[in-house]
């Protein structure tokens, strides 16, 4: 039934009249904050019409406004004696009248808010800029950190959505945010094809791990990446550029009983950690080989890592550097 009345399509007229006469909308989804309703009522006023036209529909002897409520109180609130609407020609079913109203409030495009930077700056006069309903500060938090708008239109995608559990929520937070660290605006795209395999992957780890949430068997799939960081490393030969210490290393984190001995033996060089360690190794790379052979034993001739002091101890021990 309702498909055929959709088919039907709908005819419209365009009559004047007196927009105190319209009825309006008891329930409207749609609402107005006073400061916006007043740059409306003062376009209104400016204009003398209504630019744009209210959707209408006959009821008994009045017409009901389905959609441009707003515009038809500020038509009253500016003085207009009449104003032009669009009415429907037919009689509506209550159903059909609320899909369209709903229809007219939810289905809005949206702003690019660089073109709107682009077209607010064209306009000369500071009357025609007021008259728009923005304004410096507006679209200054608007472009704030905006990029160019890359949307979905004419691209094959899909989406997947992942909910996490308040226990592995900050654990994903922390990869996601190395992630948009190591990739600050840019916007990538991979083949769709991937799409499938990702889902492919998380069935298996879901099966493997036996665990029913997607997002739990995401955190396995996290922990996995993890465990074979090392075998990225073949990269660092081939390719220019920073390189990540998480694959040097194979881990992201390091004991911190570790890290404070580290830092304290840069500490030696400098006060920038990373050109303290530059320096560092420039040194050991310009000692002797002879030298170099001593300073990678400790007293007792046991090479690090073999029962005996750490690297770190080794070369404190030996005073390089000191």
């Amino acid at each position: 039934m309702a498909e055929q009345e959709m088919m039907a399509g709908i005819e419209t007229a365009v009559v004047e009249c007196d927009p105190r006469e319209l009825v309006l909308l008891e329930k409207n989804a749609r609402y107005m904050k006073p400061e916006t309703f007043r740059k409306l009522v003062e376009n209104v006023k400016r204009d003398g019409v209504l630019t744009q036209l209210p959707f209408c529909v006959r009821d008994g002897e009045r017409l009901k406004v389905l959609s441009g409520n707003h515009r038809v109180m500020a038509a009253i609130e500016a003085g207009l004696e009449s104003v032009e609407v669009l009415v429907s020609k037919h009689e509506l079913t209550p159903d059909r009248q609320r899909a369209i109203q709903l229809s007219h409030n939810a289905i809005v495009g949206e702003d690019d808010p660089l073109m709107l930077r682009a077209l607010f700056d064209e306009l000369g006069d500071v009357a025609w800029k007021a008259y728009s309903g923005l304004d410096d500060k507006v679209l200054d938090l608007m472009t704030k950190g905006a990029t160019p708008p890359m949307g979905a239109q004419g691209l094959d995608v899909a989406f997947l959505t992942l909910a996490f559990l308040p226990g592995e929520k900050e654990r994903m937070r922390e990869a996601l945010l190395e992630a948009a660290d190591a990739g600050k605006d840019e916007a990538w795209l991979v083949p769709f094809a991937l799409y499938d395999q990702t889902a492919d992957m998380l069935d298996t780890t879901s099966l493997a791990c036996e665990v029913r949430s997607m997002a739990v068997a995401f955190a396995h799939l996290v922990d996995v990446f993890g465990r074979h960081l090392g075998e990225l490393k073949p990269e660092m030969a081939k390719n220019k550029g920073d390189f990540p210490l998480a694959v040097l290393f194979e881990r992201s984190e390091v004991p911190r009983e570790s890290a404070r001995r580290v830092a304290k033996v840069l500490a030696r060089y400098g006060d920038d950690p990373w050109e303290a360690l530059e320096t560092a190794l420039a040194r050991l790379e310009a000692t002797p080989k002879k030298r170099a052979r001593s300073i990678g034993s400790d007293a007792s001739g046991v090479r690090p890592g073999e029962g005996g002091a750490t690297p770190t101890r080794a070369l404190h021990a030996k005073g390089v550097g000191g």
